[in-house]
């Protein structure tokens, strides 16, 4: 299977089955146990039992360092000295990874030679072929002493200008991939099982759904089956988590979308988890402004604003706070003062901030208009009266 697969596909580079164990980078427990499972099929011979495999495995250790990792991945390789002796003017470690990929060519398959797995985005691929060819492209030594690794390098290139050519062909690389065994990785076998897992629910899920409505009387069934989800949410409002009461009306409303009292309170709930994540916003966005964070500060702001847009509170501090800024955009202030206003046609503080924007607009007549109806509302509203001492010789 695709686990025994992944941990065979780290055999070459290994000497040793504690070496083996540590690559797999899978519990020791599983990755025993995969081995046992292979040397059952006759892979390997001489497995040793549990406890004997499990410490072979270096104590207190995680995953290897990158020089260990490169030192497991040239384990079993013997560099001939002749070899390595050649081209005095490269460093040792590239002639190694020269030699190295040279002689396994044809053990690699295109994705192991180019650093790439099957999923990897075409314009990784290229931007990895691209850093390969500035290192191993012949042309890049021209004019040095490289003796007999100049035909190897050149075979290698070959190699990955070839591996190249098949992956960033959408059509040759299906027929690649068809044809050639690619043993995933611990992460993709993750995301394999993970997916299996999804769809094993999803498939429960239309099972039970599928039974249900097997039964006499469905609408009854789905009705209840609502009625169910509706106290679960209102359970989690008692707790205070707002998101999943929300998450489980909108369920419910599936069940039973016929549902009106059902439907006016997913839509309350709707609001109050609105309300929720726009106080967090706002209190966030005070801190960062006591910080000094201006520029986070008015992000806050506008998101919270555009969360709950039936707030007028979010709409007055948003535009406080662009006046004091000094804004670039006054007809922005102006919309939004407005929109305050509209919403609430008893607060003194709206229309003093409506009449505040105006007046950064230059609209001095209509600003005056703005404070006189905050003083109307509010007598004790002295930032607006402020706001008419300035304006008393402006004539309607």
């Amino acid at each position: 299977d695709a686990r025994e697969g992944f941990l065979l596909s780290r055999a070459e580079a290994c000497t040793t089955f504690g070496e083996l164990l540590q690559a797999s980078g899978k519990p020791e427990e599983e990755a025993v146990a995969l081995l046992q499972r292979l040397a059952k099929k006759g892979v390997f011979e001489g497995v040793p039992g549990g406890a004997a495999a499990a410490g072979a495995r270096p104590q207190g250790r995680g995953r290897p360092a990158p020089e260990e990792s490169r030192q497991s991945r040239y384990a079993g390789f013997v560099f001939n000295p002749a070899d390595l002796a050649q081209a005095p003017d490269l460093p040792l470690e590239l002639k190694k990874e020269i030699l190295f990929l040279e002689a396994n060519l044809g053990k690699m398959h295109h994705y192991d030679l180019l650093g790439v797995r099957p999923k990897t985005p075409p314009d990784e691929v290229r931007r990895r072929y691209i850093e390969l060819t500035r290192k191993f492209h012949p042309d890049r030594y021209y004019g040095k002493d490289l003796g007999r690794l100049r035909p190897k390098l050149a075979r290698l290139f070959q190699a990955i200008h070839d591996a190249y050519q098949v992956l960033s062909d959408p059509k040759k690389k299906a027929e690649y991939d068809a044809k050639t065994y690619i043993p995933p990785t611990i992460e993709e076998i993750e995301e394999l099982e993970r997916e299996e897992r999804r769809k094993a629910n999803a498939k429960r899920r239309k099972a039970l759904r599928r039974e249900g409505l097997k039964k006499k009387n469905p609408a009854v069934q789905r009705a209840r089956k609502a009625q169910k989800l509706a106290a679960e949410a209102e359970e989690a409002l008692q707790k205070g988590d707002h998101r999943a009461a929300v998450n489980l009306l909108r369920i419910a409303q599936e069940y039973d979308p016929g549902d009106a009292r059902l439907k006016a309170r997913a839509e309350e709930v709707r609001a109050l988890a609105a309300r929720e994540r726009a106080e967090e916003l706002l209190h966030r966005a005070r801190s960062e402004e006591a910080l000094g964070n201006l520029d986070r500060a008015e992000e806050l702001l506008r998101e919270a604003a555009e969360v709950d847009g039936e707030n007028p509170v979010l709409r007055i501090a948003l535009v406080r706070f662009l006046l004091a800024r000094g804004p670039k955009e006054v007809e922005e202030l102006v919309a939004h003062a407005r929109r305050a206003t509209e919403l609430d046609r008893r607060s003194a503080e709206a229309f003093t901030v409506l009449g505040h924007a105006l007046l950064a607009m230059g609209d001095k007549r209509e600003a005056k208009k703005a404070y006189q109806r905050a003083v109307q509302i509010d007598e004790t509203a002295d930032e607006a009266k402020e706001g008419l001492k300035g304006l008393r010789w402006v004539l309607f």
